[in-house]
């Protein structure tokens, strides 16, 4: 007599309370209201760069990146997180499913094998257990395209260019035609408690600083990108180096959609954080 014994995948929780409502008609009303304060996005992206704060401070950004998804047919969203708390492996692949308010996301399987193939990308489920800025960007997903798969990548900014470099040749095999690149990441965060403070206005030094690295960004060379992020507070540099790699050949343009910042919200200048939506397209 043959027994069937069934293995329980695990899933990934949500950790970031206060980021989003963690109620569900509460969280559709919020993205729904940001969606639809957005003018409608011309744009075909192969890639976004989407900020990871709390909604109420980069909601309103994020929505400018996620309009140029409503009404499209997307299969799979690879999403390339920073990986804020230094645990795991230094690029990690979630395999789990992601739990979220509006449903679970499913990681899809198959583009994961293929890239867990190469010895950079490790399966690694503790890097994303405490870490928010691939979380934040699942509900927009989940609320636009609900049966949208995922491959959550965690990724640390310990990387070297010549490791950004093979992990995007891997990235690359995806087909962009038919599935998204997202990419988390905020600007630069000025203040005391980020240690950097100008002697100067905080904004206005916020503000010139984001478009020197949006400038950056436009050039689509992920050397200088490195070297600027490096001596920046732009916590996700190493993310948007390995999308530019990855999309070099598929793109061609950089498209900035919408920028904001935290003092827009708190009036607060002694800390503040820069956001931005960009299309890769």
């Amino acid at each position: 007599m043959e027994i069937a014994i069934k293995v329980l995948k695990m899933t990934r929780k949500p950790v970031a309370r206060g980021f989003y409502p963690f109620d569900k008609e509460e969280l559709e009303r919020n993205i729904g209201e940001m969606l639809q304060r957005v003018p409608e996005k011309s744009v075909n992206p192969k890639g976004l760069i989407v900020p990871h704060a709390g909604y109420r401070f980069s909601g309103k950004t994020a929505a400018h990146a996620y309009k140029t998804l409503e009404n499209k047919e997307v299969k799979t969203a690879v999403i390339l997180g920073f990986n804020h708390t230094g645990i795991g492996e230094r690029s990690a692949l979630s395999t789990q499913n992601w739990e979220t308010p509006l449903g679970e996301v499913k990681v899809n399987e198959e583009i994961s094998e293929k890239l867990l193939k190469n010895p950079l990308i490790k399966k690694d489920d503790s890097a994303h257990q405490r870490e928010h800025s691939i979380e934040v960007q699942i509900p927009f997903l989940k609320y636009l395209i609900p049966d949208m798969q995922i491959i959550p990548i965690s990724l640390s900014n310990q990387l070297k260019e010549k490791e950004i470099r093979e992990i995007a040749r891997n990235l690359r095999a995806i087909d962009y035609e038919e599935n998204i690149m997202i990419i988390s990441s905020d600007l630069h965060h000025v203040g005391a408690r980020f240690g950097l403070t100008p002697q100067k206005d905080n904004l206005k030094y916020l503000k010139e600083q984001d478009e020197k690295f949006i400038e950056k960004i436009k050039t689509k060379d992920i050397q200088e990108i490195i070297e600027k992020g490096k001596k920046s507070t732009v916590c996700g540099f190493i993310p948007i180096a390995v999308a530019l790699e990855t999309l070099k050949e598929k793109i061609k343009g950089v498209k900035v959609l919408h920028r904001s910042n935290s003092y827009e919200v708190t009036g607060d200048k002694s800390s503040v954080v820069g956001y931005a939506s960009i299309a890769l397209y």
